[in-house]
């Protein structure tokens, strides 16, 4: 899927995702109050930097954009589950 000319340099990689997990929701200071589980999926890609020209030593770049098309629950203070959310990251989460 990449273009000859980055073939060696650069990698472009489409994925579909799937998330769950559960997260603390109350104030600093009080006792932990956990979320129900939520839940989202969606579409994203990696570009992924791998050979930076004569400096061989530097680590892979990966920026990533990811698209969730599902979500089981709305994040605090939105009515709205059909609405565009993105998320872009660099490098790998874990």
């Amino acid at each position: 899927m990449n273009p000859k000319f980055m073939k060696n340099s650069v990698k472009i990689q489409p994925y579909i995702f799937g998330d769950a997990g559960i997260i603390n929701t109350n104030p600093a200071g009080t006792a932990n109050v956990m979320s129900d589980l939520m839940v989202d999926a969606g579409v994203g890609t990696t570009l992924s930097i791998v050979r930076w020209g004569n400096l061989y030593n530097i680590k892979p770049l990966t920026i990533r954009f990811d698209v969730p098309f599902f979500i089981n629950r709305l994040p605090y203070a939105e009515n709205d589950y059909f609405q565009f959310r993105w998320m872009l990251g660099i490098n790998k989460a874990f």
